[in-house]
């Protein structure tokens, strides 16, 4: 029988919670917790209004190109 492994599943009871402690740390990130994910926050929402902005102003846009020359070709 390997070390650290037994019948009964304990072993597999053990891994899965020093795997959890393992998470839970990363998540706890030595105590920097609150500020690496709100710079993970902050950062994701400028990078979502990079996209979304210039979207937008594309669309006003063309709705004011297509206003201008509905006008232009007025008599």
């Amino acid at each position: 029988m390997a070390a650290g492994t037994l019948y009964n599943g304990q072993s597999t009871i053990q891994e899965s919670f020093q795997n959890m402690n393992a998470l839970r740390e990363f998540f706890y990130m030595g105590g920097y917790a609150f500020y690496v994910w709100s710079a993970y926050g902050v950062t994701f929402i400028v990078l979502v209004a990079n996209v979304i902005v210039p979207l937008l102003h594309a669309r006003e846009l063309r709705a004011r190109l297509a206003r201008q020359a509905r006008l232009e070709g007025q008599p």
